[in-house]
């Protein structure tokens, strides 16, 4: 049955680093190394 493969398919886990995703030279790498992420952790460091 169709619904058997799919319920499989949920349960499978991938796991992978995304530093590897994301290219050396992107503007989001940038932006990362910008930001005091320190106060974003003060906050929800209770959650």
């Amino acid at each position: 049955m169709m619904t058997q493969n799919a319920d499989k398919k949920r349960k499978q886990i991938q796991m992978f680093c995304m530093d590897d995703k994301v290219p050396r030279d992107h503007l989001l790498r940038s932006i990362d190394k910008a930001i005091d992420w320190s106060l974003i952790y003060e906050l929800i460091e209770d959650k």
